[in-house]
């Protein structure tokens, strides 16, 4: 079963993301020449564009993927896959209900927006991993 964690196509996330790149870098060249904006904006602006990178881009998955004894996810920029035993926890994330995150042994945990669809990637994981535990609650 495949999961699609996000309705638009996980190379638009890359694209977002490089077009706030872009006026990132406009923005401190303009303030290099002095025509730019106040510094602290531009700082917040720089910071603001790193986090969400950073989460979006690397962490934050668009697609999760339960083939058998494979669980398989993409990103933005990456991918990667692990036997669906590695799973240790499924429960929604402390900061947003909307988040699910997946703990798997040894790795950073995944993290994954909740969707329809969402429920039955849990009942497979459940399936596929007796020893996890499943809290969606």
């Amino acid at each position: 079963m495949t999961y699609r964690a996000m309705p638009l196509p996980r190379f638009l996330v890359s694209a977002i993301l490089a077009v706030f790149a872009v006026v990132a870098a406009m923005m401190v060249v303009a303030a290099a020449h002095g025509s730019g904006p106040p510094v602290a904006f531009l700082a917040f602006w720089i910071a603001a564009f790193g986090w969400n990178a950073y989460w979006w881009a690397w962490r934050v998955c668009t697609e999760v993927r339960l083939d058998g004894s494979t669980l398989s996810w993409r990103t933005a920029v990456r991918s990667g896959q692990a036997p669906v035993g590695d799973v240790t926890r499924v429960r929604p994330s402390r900061w947003n209900r909307q988040m699910a995150v997946i703990a798997l042994q040894g790795r950073r945990p995944l993290l994954v927006p909740v969707r329809h669809g969402f429920a039955e990637l849990a009942r497979g994981i459940a399936a596929g991993a007796p020893g996890a535990v499943v809290d969606m609650g």
